[in-house]
C-alpha cells in the first residue's frame, strides 16, 4: 500500500509545484491528498480574507523592493519598502529591509531611523539587525548607541574570525569617536562637484606637477544612464582609471584613461611622476600588484612590474610612493610577515632594483593601513589607519620621519576625519591644502575626492546656511544661491548648492542687511528653508500662537554644568542674542514665566558653523497645576532612551520626592500620531518606564510610582502639524496626593 501522503510543515508552494504529480498516482493516494490538500486550504485561508486583502498592497510593493534588492540595485528599491512600510507599518520586516537598502545605498542617516523601528517593533526580526544597526548608528555618529548593538552582534561570530576582528575594530573605534571629535582642526573640506564625483565611488586621485590634470580611480558604469540610474552596486564594476583637467579653476567632465592599463579586470591609479612621463598604476593580477609604464613620444609603453621584492605572488599590493628622487618606496601590502592585515613597509634602491622590504611597525596595527603619501621635504609621511584611534573606518594620521624611524602616528581630527573612510591624502605643492577621499555623509557617491585647506573665520563673521527645497515634493534643488548687500544688485558672494539642497555664506559684515537669490534651471520653484544660523541670535515665541515671549536663556557648559553666559530676552521681540566659541559645545537652557523650559545641545564647528541650534524656539505653556511635563527633546523620534542633558529635569524631581516622602506619581507616557495604535501605545509604555526607572535607580521606592501609557491618544497639539505635533512626544509625572 501507497504511503499516506503528508504535508508536514505545510508547504503550499510544493504543493502547487507538484500538482500534476498528484494526479498520476494512484486513486487511493490522490483521494487523500485531495483531502489533505482543501483541510489544509481551509485551516490556512479561512478567516484571513479581509487581513489578507488589507495588506495585499503593502506586500506587492515588498515584492517589488525584494526584486531590486536580490539585484544589488539598492536605490531603486527603497521606494518601494518605504511604501511598503507606510502601508503596513507594524511590519518589522518591512523596515528592515528598507533599513538595509537605505545603508548599502550610501545613505546610513536614513537607515538609521528605519532600522530602529525595525528594532522597536521585533529586535530578532533578522540576525543581521545588529549588523546594520551599529554601522548605521556609528555612521551618524551615535556612539554610545552604537557600542550596544556592536556587543550584540560582536556575539555572534567565532573569536578570531574575519567578523569578530572587523566588529571589535569597530567598537575600538566607537570609543575613540568622542576624543577624535574634540581635535577639531581649523580647516574647510570641499567636494570637487559632480564634473568629478558620481553616485558611485571616486579615490586615489594623483596629479601632474602643476595641479592641472587628475588620474584616479573609480567604480562607475562606462554607460551614463546606468550612472543616472544607479542602476548596478559598486561591488558589480570593475575598478578603472580615469583622467580629468582643471580649466580655469574647474574639474571638467572626465574620461576613461586610454592606454597601456587593461580594461577587463580591476586597476586603479597609484601615482604619476612630477613631470608625467612615468605611470604607477595597480592591476588585480597575482592578488594585485603595482606595474609601471613610461611615456615616450606620446604614447604609454608597455606595462612592467615594479619589482618581484615589491609585487608577491600571492598577496596583494594595492598602493605605494616614490620619494627621495626615486631611491625610496613606501608602500602598501597584506604579505603574511606584517603585523596586521594591511600593513605600510620600505624598501630603498639596490642599483637597478628594490632591495629587501621592511615592515614600518611603530605605524602599523592589527588592522588595515593604506595610502601613504611623503610630504615633499621627505619629513611627514600622511596615511590612512583602521588602528590607533580612528573614530570610525579609516582615518588620516601623520608621522614624522626622524633618520631611519617614525615617530608615533598622530590622528589629523575633525573635521578632516569623519565616521567614515577618510583615505588617500595627496598634498598640495606649494600650497597648505590636500586632497583625499571620503565617504562622509553629503557627498555625491559612496566615496567623493575632497580638497581640504586651512581656514580661520573673522571673528565678527556670522555664518548663515540653508537649504534649497522644491515646495511642492520637499526634494533637495540644485540651486545657485547668491548674496546680495539690502537694496543693492552687487552680488557678494555665489555658491553651488549641495547634494541635499544646503548652502552657507560667510557674512562680510556683521551689522549690515543681506537678502539672498536662488536661481533654478527649470520651471521649479525653490523654497529656501532657514534651518540653521550663527547661535548669536535667536528668537522666543509661544509654540502655538507664535507670540514673541519675555524670558532669560543661559549658555552652559555641558561638561561641567556651569553658566557661561545669561541674556535677558526683548519682551517686545522675542529676540536674544549670545557670543560663542567656534569649536566649543553648548547646552541652551530657556526659561519664561508659565511656560515650560527648553533645552537643545549644540556645537559649533572651528569655521564658526553652528551645528544644530534652531532659531526658533517655541515654548509650550503650562497647564495644570499639579503636571510636571518633561519637555518633547526628552526623546528623540521613536526612541524611548533618556538623552544625558535632561536628566537634570529628573534629577530635579528626585530631590523633591526625597524631600516631600508622601508624594506619589502618576508617570504617563505619549507619543504623536506617527504609526499605528499599537505600536504608539507600545512605545508610550516604555517611554514612562524609562522615566521611572531613572527615578528608581536614583533611590525613590517603586511603589511611588504609577506607570501608564496613553500612546497617541491625548495629544496636546494637532499631531497633522510637523511644527507643533513634538511636544506630543512626552512623558507626564502627576502628583497623585
Amino acid at each position: 500500500m501507497a504511503p499516506a501522503f503528508v504535508l508536514e510543515p505545510f508547504d503550499k508552494n510544493f504543493l502547487f509545484r507538484n500538482f500534476q504529480k498528484i494526479q498520476l498516482k494512484k486513486l487511493n493516494v490522490l483521494i487523500m491528498r485531495k483531502l489533505t490538500v482543501v483541510l489544509t486550504l481551509a485551516i490556512l485561508f479561512g478567516g484571513l480574507p479581509v487581513q489578507a486583502e488589507k495588506n495585499r498592497p503593502a506586500k506587492k510593493a515588498y515584492r517589488k523592493g525584494r526584486h531590486y534588492l536580490k539585484r544589488h540595485d539598492y536605490i531603486r528599491s527603497i521606494p518601494f519598502f518605504k511604501e511598503a512600510t507606510n502601508l503596513d507599518p507594524e511590519n518589522a520586516w518591512y523596515h528592515f529591509l528598507l533599513g538595509k537598502a537605505q545603508f548599502e545605498g550610501d545613505r546610513p542617516t536614513l537607515a538609521k531611523d528605519a532600522l530602529m523601528r525595525a528594532y522597536n517593533l521585533d529586535g530578532s526580526v533578522h540576525e543581521d539587525l545588529p549588523f546594520y544597526l551599529s554601522r548605521a548608528l556609528h555612521s551618524n555618529m551615535a556612539f554610545e548607541d552604537a557600542l550596544i548593538f556592536y556587543q550584540s552582534d560582536l556575539s555572534r561570530y567565532e573569536e578570531g574570525s574575519e567578523e569578530y576582528i572587523d566588529t571589535e575594530m569597530r567598537i575600538a573605534q566607537c570609543k575613540n569617536g568622542s576624543s577624535v571629535m574634540e581635535m577639531t582642526e581649523l580647516y574647510k573640506v570641499d567636494n570637487l562637484g559632480d564634473y568629478v564625483n558620481t553616485p558611485y565611488p571616486e579615490y586615489a586621485a594623483t596629479f601632474s606637477n602643476d595641479y592641472s590634470y587628475m588620474i584616479f580611480t573609480s567604480r562607475r558604469p562606462r554607460k551614463i544612464k546606468h550612472q543616472a540610474k544607479r542602476r548596478y552596486h559598486v561591488l558589480d564594476i570593475n575598478e578603472e582609471v580615469y583622467e580629468a583637467e582643471k580649466v580655469e579653476g574647474v574639474w571638467k567632465k572626465t574620461k576613461l584613461f586610454s592606454r597601456p592599463i587593461p580594461k577587463s579586470i580591476h586597476d586603479a591609479s597609484v601615482a604619476i611622476s612630477e613631470d608625467g612621463k612615468t605611470l604607477y598604476y595597480y592591476l588585480a593580477r597575482n592578488g594585485g600588484d603595482i606595474y609601471i609604464s613610461n611615456q615616450e613620444d606620446g604614447k604609454w609603453s608597455k606595462k612592467e612590474s615594479i619589482g618581484e621584492t615589491i609585487n608577491t605572488d600571492d598577496y596583494n599590493e594595492p598602493h605605494a610612493v616614490i620619494a627621495d628622487g626615486g631611491n625610496m618606496i613606501l608602500f602598501v601590502s597584506d604579505r603574511p610577515d606584517g603585523k596586521g592585515l594591511k600593513d605600510l613597509y620600505v624598501a630603498y634602491k639596490e642599483g637597478d632594483s628594490w632591495g629587501e622590504a621592511q615592515n614600518i611597525e611603530v605605524l602599523n596595527t592589527e588592522y588595515d593601513e593604506d595610502g601613504p603619501f611623503l610630504s615633499a621635504d621627505g619629513k611627514t609621511l600622511y596615511f590612512a589607519s583602521r588602528g590607533h584611534n580612528s573614530m570610525g573606518g579609516y582615518d588620516l594620521f601623520k608621522s614624522t620621519r626622524m633618520g631611519d624611524s617614525w615617530s608615533k602616528p598622530v590622528n589629523l581630527g575633525y573635521p578632516i576625519n569623519s565616521v567614515g573612510d577618510d583615505i588617500y591624502y595627496v598634498e598640495e605643492q606649494g600650497g597648505e591644502g590636500f586632497f583625499y577621499s571620503s565617504d562622509r555623509p553629503g557627498g555625491f557617491g559612496e566615496k567623493d575626492i575632497y580638497y581640504a585647506y586651512p581656514y580661520i573665520p573673522e571673528e565678527t563673521s556670522t555664518i548663515v546656511a540653508g537649504t534649497v527645497l522644491d515646495r511642492t515634493t520637499m526634494e533637495p534643488v540644485e540651486a545657485e544661491v547668491r548674496l546680495k548687500r539690502e537694496g543693492s544688485d552687487e552680488v557678494l558672494e555665489t555658491t553651488q548648492t549641495k547634494p541635499d539642497g544646503s548652502y552657507q555664506f560667510l557674512l562680510p559684515e556683521c551689522g549690515e542687511e543681506y537678502t539672498i537669490d536662488v536661481k533654478v534651471d527649470g520651471a521649479g520653484k525653490p523654497v529656501v528653508e532657514t534651518g540653521k544660523y550663527n547661535v548669536v541670535t535667536g528668537f522666543l515665541k509661544d509654540a502655538l500662537t507664535g507670540k514673541p515671549l519675555d524670558g532669560v536663556v543661559e549658555l552652559i557648559d555641558p561638561e561641567t554644568d556651569q553658566v557661561i553666559e545669561r541674556a535677558k530676552v526683548n519682551p517686545e521681540t522675542g529676540n536674544y542674542m549670545l557670543p560663542v566659541v567656534s569649536g566649543q559645545k553648548y547646552l541652551l537652557s530657556v526659561n519664561s514665566n508659565e511656560y515650560l523650559p527648553y533645552y537643545e545641545e549644540f556645537s559649533v564647528s572651528p569655521t564658526g558653523e553652528v551645528l544644530a541650534h534652531s532659531h526658533e524656539v517655541g515654548l509650550q505653556k503650562k497647564t495644570e497645576a499639579n503636571k510636571l511635563v518633561i519637555t518633547w527633546q526628552f526623546f528623540e523620534y521613536d526612541r524611548d532612551v533618556i538623552q544625558r542633558r535632561y536628566l537634570k529635569d529628573l534629577d530635579n524631581v528626585v530631590e523633591v520626592m526625597n524631600k516631600v516622602p508622601e508624594v506619589r506619581l502618576n508617570v504617563v507616557g505619549h507619543t504623536d500620531g506617527d504609526g499605528s495604535d499599537s505600536y504608539n501605545q507600545a512605545l508610550s509604555e516604555r517611554r514612562a518606564a524609562a522615566v521611572a526607572k531613572y527615578l528608581t535607580d536614583n533611590g525613590i521606592e517603586p511603589s511611588r510610582l504609577n506607570i501608564v501609557g496613553m500612546g497617541e491618544t491625548m495629544p496636546i497639539y494637532d499631531n497633522s502639524n510637523d511644527d507643533t505635533k513634538k511636544w506630543n512626544r512626552r512623558v507626564e509625572l502627576f502628583i497623585i496626593n
